[in-house]
């Protein structure tokens, strides 16, 4: 059951600490005669927490077993931990409005803190607004989903002509068609099929033929079509109020796997508007993360399977271009520019929207602009950072990927003066097609913005963020590191650097003074042509290699970098942080065994980078978090024991144990070298006078149930800043107020 979020205005009342306070209470003056100091003066903690197992993590030698200090108490003060100790040491500065929480012996660790992960994603995993959220997300147009009928492209265009003559669409309407694979041809799975698109099986001019009078869109995965359901025909309008007017013209007997059997749903009925936010959320949530692990599975048989296992992509048209080109000017250029996931090239000239630099995402934005209330896109943000604080999160790290959700984080930020959690965010100009050709122009005219949490605790810029091109495994460049059948090889995607244009925009930022914080770099090879960018730069611009360092640029995924001994050279002498993912241990076990035994040697080595001086920090990114998740990722890193997920306390396969870590090196993952990561390790990361008051309860002890029971445990509580966000409604810390708290 999912916990009570609770959260208030934060006080910015900001009174002298209490070791000020009790050094003047007594004031000399010329004669030796004291005066009191007006007890108005004196502020007492505002929160003291008691008998509690609190692990500090004051240890930050990153391979030692021993976590650190463990007290009893802590003593709060203006949202930060003002001393720590015995609950009778602590209680001694309990004033009558002092908060007393008594966390009845459970253990408390510091906060969660979350190197990568999308507030964006996750803002779709809030529950409570979701109809009143998809009433906005569905853009206009006929929506329908068709079933692959055979490898033959004409079979397709034959049904599409068909399902156009039976539903044809107004004067300037939109047709979104969702391709759905077919495990009966070639293209089994979401991959396969992307990758035909790609390869022209099916093209701009033949689509344009079956549909040549409306604007249209073929796509593959998510989107545009809201639709996955084959059959299934629905009439979108926008009304005034900017919410989506559905009409079904056609609903099957099996729509949503039988939910309506008989295909009773009335059009334009409210049962069938939660249909459609039940399908697009379905789709979401459920089938479309299944299909990702499928169609990544079939790269043997697919060698270009790659960035659409998480990425989507669609063919336009010959007035769906002719209507984009009105709107975005420079698509066909920005189209044309990019790593595409076949030979052929111009994906511009060819009307496919997609690739590896999510021009399918930036595309319907364009085209179709957000239509949600501000207001509705505020709520749903503070929902969403309220979700991470369920699995004791407490900072994350994030590029912020849409103006709307910068425009949330500020009217969150204004309504409370703070945030749910603390958020070190980048700037998303890397990779957005929106604003290439101008991207390399606009990270020196923007100027760098590079903060810490000690200019602003709640949101502050930690640089420029890419993805793209490296930002999946299964395209991973090892070059000759790692030798492997011809179709794996074939597979790698090592760019030509003169033509990716990630570089074109990473040398001029770092020369212009941005720290790339979130570089995306899959496999050995990839990671060394980054780093060659990052020295051109350097040279170029004339910075000193205590500039570079100082930066402490990250990488992002992991990045299947290995134990190569170069490799790991160039880690410390620029002083890179590399995050490990332990989901990339379980997701990439198949991926690298096809290489062959070597290949286990890419499967995060966690134990081999620390020890050779790597800086490495903890990622998961979970969009959709939960109280026990962490603990699915910190057991892989202790355990290396990989489950299936459908049962995954199930007995696994231990995969390179010597990689294993001990149990406070994989906290310390997530809490003081993730603090580096953000900057903020002189306030965060560890439970200190003069720390950031953000910690979290959890039911049992971390350090002390046996090895093979780190997945049993959970976040009972989460405190950032001194306010209780989370609480789980099976467990009740006692609250008191001004009185001595006993066990």
């Amino acid at each position: 059951m999912r916990g009570k979020l609770i959260m208030k205005p934060f006080n910015l009342f900001r009174a002298l600490t209490l070791s000020t306070i009790f050094a003047a209470l007594f004031v000399f003056d010329g004669n030796a005669q004291t005066r009191s100091v007006p007890t108005d003066l004196v502020v007492y903690p505002s929160t003291i927490v008691v008998n509690g197992n609190i692990v500090t993590m004051d240890n930050k030698e990153i391979l030692s077993d021993d976590p650190g200090t463990i007290v009893e108490a802590i003593v709060i003060r203006d949202g930060k931990i003002f001393a720590t100790g015995s609950n009778q040491e602590m209680m001694r500065f309990a004033g009558p409005d002092t908060r007393i929480i008594d966390v009845k012996g459970k253990t408390v660790i510091p906060g969660i803190i979350e190197t990568h992960v999308h507030p964006e994603s996750t803002m779709n995993a809030v529950r409570l607004l979701e109809s009143e959220r998809d009433a906005y997300s569905l853009i206009p147009g006929i929506h329908t989903a068709i079933l692959l009928p055979s490898n033959d492209p004409a079979d397709t265009y034959a049904k599409i002509r068909e399902l156009v003559n039976e539903f044809p669409p107004e004067p300037g309407e939109w047709v979104h068609i969702r391709l759905i694979e077919n495990e009966e041809t070639d293209y089994p799975d979401i991959g396969s099929l992307t990758n035909g698109i790609y390869s022209d099986l099916f093209t701009l001019g033949e689509f344009s033929k079956v549909i040549p009078n409306n604007p249209a869109t073929l796509s593959s995965g998510t989107g545009p079509s809201a639709i996955m359901q084959p059959g299934l025909v629905v009439r979108v309008r926008v009304a005034a109020d900017g919410k989506s007017q559905m009409e079904a013209l056609s609903v099957p007997p099996n729509v949503m796997n039988g939910l309506w059997p008989d295909g009773s749903v009335a059009p334009g009925t409210d049962e069938f508007q939660e249909l459609i936010a039940m399908n697009a959320a379905v789709d979401r949530q459920d089938a479309f993360h299944a299909h990702i692990e499928q169609g990544c599975g079939f790269a043997e048989l697919y060698p270009h399977h790659m960035q659409h296992c998480s990425h989507r992509n669609l063919l336009l048209n010959q007035k769906g271009v002719d209507e984009t080109l009105e709107v975005w000017p420079g698509f066909t250029q920005a189209a044309n520019d990019v790593t595409g996931l076949s030979d052929i090239g111009r994906e511009g000239d060819r009307g496919i929207v997609g690739g590896v630099f999510q021009e399918s995402s930036a595309w319907e934005r364009t085209l179709f602009p957000a239509r949600m209330p501000r207001s509705l896109t505020a709520t749903l943000m503070e929902e969403a950072l309220k979700l991470y604080t369920t699995a004791g999160v407490t900072m994350i790290a994030s590029s912020v990927e849409l103006g709307t959700s910068m425009t949330a984080v500020y009217d969150v930020l204004r309504k409370y003066n703070r945030l749910p959690v603390r958020w070190g965010y980048g700037f998303e100009m890397f990779r957005s097609p929106l604003l290439y050709p101008t991207n390399a122009l606009l990270v020196v005219e923007f100027g760098s913005h590079h903060s810490t949490p000690r200019v602003n605790e709640w949101f502050w810029p930690m640089g420029i963020t890419d993805g793209g091109v490296g930002d999946s495994r299964q395209v991973a460049c090892f070059g000759s590191d790692l030798p492997g059948p011809a179709l794996l090889k074939n597979r790698e995607l090592c760019w030509d650097p003169d033509a990716y244009r990630i570089k074109k925009v990473l040398q001029p930022a770092l020369k212009a003074g941005w720290r790339p914080f979130s570089l995306h770099s899959f496999g050995s090879e990839a990671f060394r042509k980054h780093v060659a960018w990052i020295e051109e730069a350097r040279r170029e611009g004339g910075m000193s290699m205590d500039d570079i360092r100082a930066l402490r640029i990250g990488f992002a995924h992991g990045g299947a970098v290995g134990k190569i001994p170069e490799v790991i050279a160039l880690m410390k002498r620029y002083n890179l942080y590399i995050p490990l993912q332990p989901n990339d241990i379980a997701n990439s076990l198949r991926q690298v065994r096809r290489y062959g035994p070597e290949g286990l040697q890419f499967l995060a080595p966690t134990k081999t980078l620390i020890e050779a001086g790597v800086n490495v920090v903890g990622e998961t990114e979970y969009s959709r978090p939960r109280p026990n998740i962490y603990f699915n990722a910190l057991d892989l890193f202790v355990n290396r024991n990989i489950r299936t997920a459908d049962d995954p306390r199930e007995a696994g396969e231990i995969v390179m144990p010597e990689e294993a870590v001990s149990r406070a090196t994989a906290l310390r993952l997530y809490t003081t070298r993730a603090a580096e990561w953000l900057f903020a390790e002189e306030l965060a990361g560890s439970l200190e006078p003069g720390k950031f008051a953000d910690f979290t309860v959890i039911d049992r002890d971390y350090f002390q149930v046996p090895q093979n029971e780190i997945l049993d445990n959970k976040v009972i509580m989460t405190v950032v800043g001194d306010e209780i966000i989370y609480e789980d409604p099976e467990w009740k810390a006692d609250i008191t107020v001004g009185q001595v708290a006993s066990r």
